[in-house]
This record gives C-alpha cells, sequence and structure tokens, in this order.
C-alpha cells in the first residue's frame, strides 16, 4: 500500500475509490436534466388550441361573457378587438370540500388582437392578490371567474374551463 493522497492547499485529502466527474458523465447529467424539463412542459397544462377561430358574437363593453379555450369574442363594433381565450396556464385552486390555507390561484393566457391586428398577450390570475385585470390599448379586460371549480375526486379536462370577462374602457 502506497503513501495516502498529498492534503490540497485546504488541507483536506481526496476520498479514494471516488472517481472524479468526467466530461462524459457531465453531458449525460445535463441530458437527464433536459429531458425531464421538456417532458415536464408536456403535459398538457399548456395546450394550445388549433388556428381554427369561431368568434362568437359581438359582446358589448361593459358586458360580462364566458368563452371556452380557443373561442374569440369581438368586442364592441368601434373597439377593434378580439378576444380570445388560449389556455389555462395553471391551476392550483383549493378544491371544493377542503380545507385549504391559501385559496390558490388559477392563471389564464388570453390574445388581444386590436383594430391593427397588434396581439397582446395577457395572463391574467383569479386570485386578487395578483393581477385580475390588464390593459389592451385604452381597453381593460378583466377575468372575473373561471370554471369548473376544482374537486378533491376528479381532475378538471382542458376543454372543460370557461373564462368568464369583462372588457371596458379604462378610465382616463
Amino acid at each position: 500500500m502506497g503513501a495516502p493522497p498529498a492534503a490540497n492547499r485546504f488541507g483536506l485529502r481526496p476520498i479514494s475509490g471516488v472517481r472524479k466527474p468526467t466530461m462524459a458523465r457531465y453531458f449525460v447529467s445535463a441530458s437527464l436534466v433536459v429531458l425531464l424539463t421538456v417532458g415536464c412542459g408536456l403535459t398538457g397544462a399548456a395546450w394550445k388550441p388549433s388556428s381554427a377561430v369561431e368568434v362568437r358574437a359581438e359582446i358589448a363593453l361593459g358586458d360580462e361573457f364566458t368563452l371556452s379555450i380557443g373561442q374569440t369574442a369581438a368586442i364592441g363594433d368601434e373597439t377593434g378587438l378580439q378576444v380570445t381565450f388560449e389556455t389555462v396556464i395553471e391551476d392550483s385552486r383549493c378544491p371544493s370540500g377542503v380545507s385549504c390555507v391559501w385559496a390558490g390561484d388559477a392563471v389564464v393566457s388570453i390574445a388581444a388582437v386590436d383594430s391593427t391586428g397588434r396581439t397582446t398577450r395577457l395572463e391574467l390570475h383569479t386570485n386578487t392578490s395578483f393581477d385580475t385585470a390588464a390593459p389592451v390599448n385604452d381597453l381593460s379586460v378583466h377575468l372575473v371567474g373561471l370554471a369548473p371549480t376544482p374537486s378533491a375526486d376528479a381532475q378538471i379536462e382542458v376543454g372543460e374551463y370557461l373564462a368568464s370577462l369583462v372588457v371596458s374602457r379604462q378610465p382616463a
């Protein structure tokens, strides 16, 4: 048996039998991180609707309306605004019948296309501690609610979500 390895400048000696990481080990570790990140991102939470858009009848400013994912509403003839419920990004609301410490939050993605064709992406929350409304030009898009309410014994399918919205003029 040979002499023990020399101590480094901190007085520490290497542990015998432990291999130093090689470039191949770094590559495998990095690949696993990428695969897990991409795989977790494809769970359906960020589902995008097809390019076919169903436009609902024109909605008057200030009127509450409900859209399912992929539906679009035209807001007042003078605004030229179209609002599309794109997806539910996150839903961590407290299920009905369960006692939670926090009410939770759901985040929806709304696409607002103005009369010039410019698209503004909005992320609106159900929890009033966060942004439930966002400006688009001189208008405000407000998320009033998201149905259905989660339940402890059933998972909500993406196509079941309904967003209740109101579009109004921003105060001057």
